[in-house]
């Protein structure tokens, strides 16, 4: 035998539905970058450290920007990236404080850049935690 009004029940689900939906994304959260160290005391590093970023400078980085200067005909000696990388080893973030790139060139670089894999996090006083990495990609080939 159900005691309670029809109007009462449906208040009720509805409820339960409200608090579900508005609760259970806290817990499924990731840790956000709330802080993020400029200077960690172990900075982030990219699989086998330099070597590796440079084989994805090559590889990866330089064939793109070699084609936005053909588009744009236009000379780029160097580029400034900073990457924000997450405690999970994610980039998060690509700005480029000294922009020589046109914007549209800028965006996509950005992009791949947000698509990079295989960093570790930088660390400070023993924990893995957000930071930034200061790159300075010479853009100049001696042949």
């Amino acid at each position: 035998m159900n005691l309670l009004p029809q109007s009462y029940r449906f208040v009720k689900i509805l409820s339960t539905i409200y608090v579900l939906l508005t609760i259970t994304p806290i817990f499924g959260q990731t840790t956000a970058c709330d802080t993020i160290h400029n200077s960690p005391h172990k900075m982030p590093m990219y699989d086998n450290d330099m070597i590796g970023l440079l084989q994805y400078l090559s590889n990866e980085l330089m064939p793109f920007i070699a084609e936005c200067r053909q588009q744009d005909s236009i000379m780029i000696s160097y580029l400034v990236i900073v990457l924000t990388i997450d405690d999970k080893g994610n980039v998060i973030d690509a700005t480029f404080p000294k922009p020589d790139l046109p914007p549209t060139c800028t965006a996509r670089l950005k992009q791949k850049l947000l698509t990079m894999q295989g960093w570790t996090a930088g660390e400070y006083n023993g924990m893995l935690v957000c930071s930034k990495y200061k790159w300075r990609v010479s853009c100049i080939r001696w042949q």
